[in-house]
């Protein structure tokens, strides 16, 4: 029942079902778990809890399994297999759970675009009533700006890391304040780390952070602050959406690339998915989640009504249709600028409004 999968990751695998005798084992060792849980309560080993919470979790997904979904074998560095129950269509089960309400609202600040989520979240075939609401703050208070002559494509990135940088410290040499950067990757940030490591303005995401990690890099962001600090995260990362530092405690970010996932099996089966059922794939599995990404990340400079600031985005594909129309439809104070002495014009002419 094993089929190879043709996007060529030799150690992935689509498998068609799992064996019935396999789900059965699982079950019953599930069930033995639980009445050594219940015999032993006050005596348990860690790795029963964990791996009956995970056990559990699998065979609750099995049961709801559909075409939405795809079994992907994974061969790991031990020579164990990893069995992903992966989603690619979440519609069918969700409507479900819509059936059981005589309405449902779905609501969120960065739905754009509007139809690509109503499909992936109803289904293509579920025609839903939609309100798209402006927003509540007033639109001069955060500037935007494009600049799409720099290639931030996996290719071009070692070749253009120094103009990025360039455009980096023209933005946050402006105006003493609190900045976030946002890399496309943990490997760009790398790239950027090594470039300016001696600044000590700089501080960096790590890979792995815990909550205390995690709370120490967000309380660099001081409010009324001296001097310039600056923190790099990956963009799609821990910090890139939830993140509340209102007022002076953010008053810019930048945004380098537009988010594309990585091209993996997974995101390939998505692509396909939907390709087959008459939508533009590559849209779905990588253009659209990477537009999500830049419209959480551009949130988190503007949290409060009395919030400004600026924000910048770097890279060439904002020249393409799609991401002009969502540019467009999402903030109105935008501009163009390239070179330092642009960024700096456009700046000025901003924060003298206040």
């Amino acid at each position: 029942n094993f089929k190879k999968f043709e996007y060529g990751e030799s150690d992935y695998l689509i498998l068609q079902d799992l064996d019935s005798n396999f789900i059965r084992s699982l079950n019953n060792l599930n069930d033995e778990i639980k009445k050594y849980e219940i015999e032993f309560s006050n005596n348990k080993f860690k790795f029963f809890d964990s791996f009956g919470k995970d056990s559990f979790k699998f065979l609750d997904t099995f049961k709801h399994m559909n075409d939405g979904y795809r079994i992907v074998i994974k061969k790991e560095e031990n020579n164990n297999f990893n069995i992903n129950l992966f989603c690619i269509n979440p519609s069918h089960y969700l409507l479900n759970r819509c059936h059981c309400f005589e309405g449902v609202t779905f609501f969120s600040a960065t739905l754009n675009p509007i139809d690509y989520y109503k499909n992936v979240l109803l289904g293509y075939s579920l025609k839903a009533e939609e309100l798209i609401l402006p927003s509540p703050y007033d639109e001069n208070n955060l500037k935007v700006i494009i600049n799409n002559n720099i290639s931030i494509k996996y290719k071009d990135r070692k070749k253009t890391i120094d103009d990025v940088i360039s455009q980096i410290m023209t933005f946050v040499d402006y105006r003493i304040g609190n900045y976030m950067i946002f890399a496309p990757s943990y490997e760009y940030l790398e790239l950027l780390r090594s470039r300016l490591h001696s600044d000590d303005r700089f501080f960096f995401q790590k890979v792995k952070m815990t909550i205390e990690e995690q709370q120490k890099f967000l309380d660099k962001f001081e409010e009324d602050p001296l001097s310039t600090k600056i923190g790099v995260c990956v963009l799609g990362g821990s910090f890139n959406e939830g993140i509340d530092l209102v007022g002076d405690r953010l008053i810019g970010a930048v945004v380098i690339g537009v988010g594309i996932p990585k091209v993996c099996t997974e995101n390939e089966l998505i692509s396909k998915y939907y390709t087959e059922a008459g939508l533009n794939g590559y849209d779905y599995s990588y253009t659209n989640p990477g537009i999500n990404k830049i419209l959480q990340a551009v949130g988190r400079v503007i949290r409060t009504e009395t919030d400004k600031g600026a924000v910048l985005l770097i890279d060439s594909r904002y020249k393409y249709k799609q991401y002009r129309e969502i540019c467009n439809k999402t903030w109105q104070n935008i501009e163009y600028a390239f070179t330092a002495d642009e960024i700096k014009n456009v700046l000025e002419r901003f924060y003298s409004n206040f």
